[in-house]
């Protein structure tokens, strides 16, 4: 009997679904629906974007033709907000139901600003879809930006940074922890990131938060911060991450942990009918065991694919997530895995540093708890399997 397949999302993990879903079942029918109005693009590319580094073509995942070749049907500005799991239907903002025999919940995240005095006022974003960031595009060439705030000095806050410097902007980047990427480095790594930071007109104030956006005849001027500083600024960019849309998903009573969907090593929901995959979804951290949302691309891609091909009837297992952070930012390479930010007290810290780079390894005996690495990476896939394998592992120059 020909199957219903309802895909939502059109990112990592959706679109690898629906292909998956495809080449093990070719009559299937497959829906894809996502809320964005823009054909299906590579979010961590947005920066380089920004910068110019990359057009709209490159960062472009999928065209309509890849979607007509597969039989896939693909609905743009689409938003669930309901999954009836009795009726086996979801419910779509405009109206439309859409029966499923099987329904993969790739939603992923929304863009979102805290609630502050001036927020409405032109010049202020959210970085974190393609709709947001060409809206920054236009803003900067059409008002003649010269200074800008970023707020968060988390991986996207400082790439969004480092591609507007790159546009000849002075950039500031407020950040409420004591240091730059305060999720995957510690103090020191952090202080080493903020130098080469302003060597790129790029000025990190930590350890502050923005309190109030001043303006003038309805445009940003300024950002207030916490602790009295006033910072000039034409534009304000708000890069503190994306609210989980999974509303939907625990109003019909899946199986919840915070707002992450508990998925089975199958990526299957509390409903056998349901899976789920990417940002919206917990899965298990291979260093910890516990339940994490890993926001990882590639770990996106490998959950949709067990995903769909489970969904289509060959189980394909996803065992879980080594949540393993990396970019190209400020003329740099950095890459860091574990718990480096406050690491355990037993275990030991190798540290390695000059003054084109930092390094710092965790060690537990002989064997690699995590790492951090600010330029001169090398060897990543070595450090992941050992990690994973608990072989012996050699601190690098001892």
């Amino acid at each position: 009997m020909k199957k219903n397949y309802i895909i939502i999302g059109s990112s990592a993990a959706g679109l690898s679904a629906a292909h998956k879903i495809r080449e093990i079942d070719p009559l299937g029918s497959i829906t894809c629906v996502t809320a964005d109005p823009e054909m299906p693009y590579n979010r961590c590319l947005l920066a380089d974007y920004i910068s110019g580094h990359r057009g709209h073509e490159a960062i472009t995942l999928k065209n309509r033709a890849f979607f007509d070749e597969k039989k896939i049907s693909l609905v743009l500005s689409a938003r669930v907000t309901e999954i009836d799991r009795e009726q086996q239907h979801v419910l779509l903002e405009n109206g439309t139901v859409l029966a499923y025999d099987k329904l993969f919940i790739g939603s992923g995240r929304s863009s979102w600003m805290p609630d502050l005095p001036g927020t409405n006022l032109q010049g202020v974003f959210p970085f974190y879809g393609l709709h947001e960031t060409n809206n920054i595009l236009a803003f900067v060439k059409n008002h003649s930006v010269k200074n800008a705030v970023v707020v968060g000095a988390g991986l996207s806050g400082l790439e969004c940074a480092d591609a507007l410097a790159q546009l000849g902007l002075q950039v500031n980047v407020i950040e409420r922890a004591h240091h730059a990427l305060p999720n995957q480095l510690n103090h020191d790594g952090g202080k080493f990131l903020a130098s080469l930071m302003h060597k790129r007109q790029v000025t990190l104030h930590a350890s502050n938060q923005i309190n109030e956006i001043t303006g003038t005849s309805n445009f940003v001027a300024g950002a207030k911060l916490a602790d009295g500083t006033t910072l000039p600024a034409q534009m304000v960019v708000f890069a503190i991450g994306g609210k989980v849309n999974s509303d939907f998903a625990q109003s019909a009573g899946l199986s919840m942990f915070g707002h992450g969907i508990v998925v089975d090593e199958f990526m299957q929901t509390s409903d056998h009918n349901i899976f789920a995959g990417g940002d919206v979804c917990a899965v298990p951290d291979l260093l910890t065991g516990h339940l994490v949302q890993s926001c990882l691309w590639a770990d996106a891609a490998q959950q949709g694919m067990a995903a769909g091909s489970s969904m289509a009837g060959v189980e394909r297992k996803y065992l879980g997530s080594l949540i393993v952070s990396s970019s190209h930012i400020y003329g740099t390479t950095f890459v860091t895995c574990g718990p480096v930010t406050n690491p355990p007290a037993h275990l030991k810290q190798h540290v390695r540093q000059g003054p084109d780079f930092y390094h710092v390894y965790l060690t537990d005996g002989n064997q690699l708890k995590g790492f951090a690495m600010i330029g001169k990476v090398d060897n990543v896939g070595l450090l992941r399997k050992k990690l994973l394998d608990k072989t012996e592992f050699v601190v690098p120059g001892t």
